[in-house]
């Protein structure tokens, strides 16, 4: 996700590797919670984008 996230100039190595995390952490967190345990893969995978295009817009 880093490397992806490096394509971008503006972004450098470091906040590449710590945006992959917070990624990868939101990711986990929309997968194991309880509140999502009704949920649909198609709801789950549209939460995690929503969620992610807020922290890709700063």
């Amino acid at each position: 996700m880093a490397a992806v996230l490096c394509r971008d100039a503006q972004v450098g190595e470091a906040d590449a590797a710590t945006t992959a995390r917070v990624v990868s952490a939101v990711m986990f967190l929309a997968m194991a919670a309880s509140v999502n345990v009704a949920a649909s893969v198609d709801e789950i995978l549209r939460d995690i984008r929503e969620q992610i295009a807020v922290l890709l817009t700063r």
